[in-house]
């Protein structure tokens, strides 16, 4: 006689067999999906009186209206100003299927804050990582884009997602440009409801 392997059952925690494994059998904050949108190439902020999109975003379609997006934001700030003053605000916009991006949540203002001239002990170096949920309502493709625009009295162009790395044997040695982290990331996750 053949030897036969039992086949094993999948059981949810109350030990019920289940014929399938399907988000909705998962227990609440499971992650089901995770997207990342990334940038690497520079954008260079020159507009006092609007947010203007940077290009970070990430798209996910949420596989049920119930669950949550739970978002992870993380970019690097490399500053270079002609100006005396400089400070950038910094704002999340939102689009849901076809509609159009609209502003979401205000994230912060006067970040990286520098004046060179009238206050020279000025300097505010807030941190760029911060985390979100957001109750969406929705099961189709939602964008969160990062946006950004000059705080105040700013002059100059403010450049943002940059490398401020030279490859070579001074400053990187044994490395090249493919080698360096992404410069901006927001991960996106739906969550079990």
């Amino acid at each position: 006689m053949p030897i036969q392997r039992a086949k094993p059952r999948i059981v949810d925690l109350d030990q019920t067999p289940l014929t399938s494994l399907t988000a909705a059998n998962m227990p609440t904050n499971t992650v089901i999906q995770r997207v990342i949108g990334k940038i690497n190439s520079t954008v260079n902020v020159t507009n006092n009186s609007a947010f203007v999109a940077t290009g970070l975003y990430v798209d996910i379609t949420p596989t049920s209206a119930s669950n949550k997006i739970h978002l992870d934001f993380d970019w690097k700030i490399y500053m270079n100003n002609s100006s005396a003053v400089s400070a950038t605000n910094w704002a999340i916009y939102r689009k849901i299927g076809s509609g159009s991006m609209s502003a979401w949540k205000v994230v912060s203002g006067w970040d990286n804050y520098l004046n060179t001239g009238s206050y020279t002990a000025d300097f505010y170096p807030h941190q760029r990582y911060f985390i979100i949920d957001d109750t969406h309502n929705t099961t189709s493709t939602v964008r969160y884009e990062m946006y950004v625009k000059r705080y105040g009295t700013a002059t100059g162009v403010q450049s943002y997602f940059n490398a401020n790395l030279s490859f070579d044997t001074t400053y990187a040695p044994g490395f090249s440009s493919g080698d360096q982290v992404d410069l901006g990331l927001i991960i996106a996750e739906e969550l079990q409801g």
